[in-house]
């Protein structure tokens, strides 16, 4: 999964997850200058307890929720 996900060298794959770090960076409510944590398989494996925290360690539940369905979503498409 990892090497389909992240490592291999099929056209799109790459475009594909720039498009979705550029998703997940319009402007949020609350966005607070959160920046794309770039994915890997074991985040994805942990995807249901990610919880993204703002710099005064504040969770931040809207970054949390978008990110979780821009990139569960995108791991589906690449799969």
């Amino acid at each position: 999964m990892d090497h389909i996900l992240f490592s291999c060298t099929i056209e799109g794959r790459e475009k594909i997850w720039e498009m979705a770090e550029k998703l997940y960076e319009l402007p949020m409510k609350e966005n607070n200058k959160l920046s794309w944590t770039v994915p890997s398989e074991a985040l994805l494996m942990g995807l249901s307890s990610l919880k993204l925290r703002n710099t005064n360690g504040k969770y931040n539940k809207q970054a949390t929720e978008r990110y979780k369905l821009i990139v569960s979503e995108t791991a589906w498409l690449l799969l």
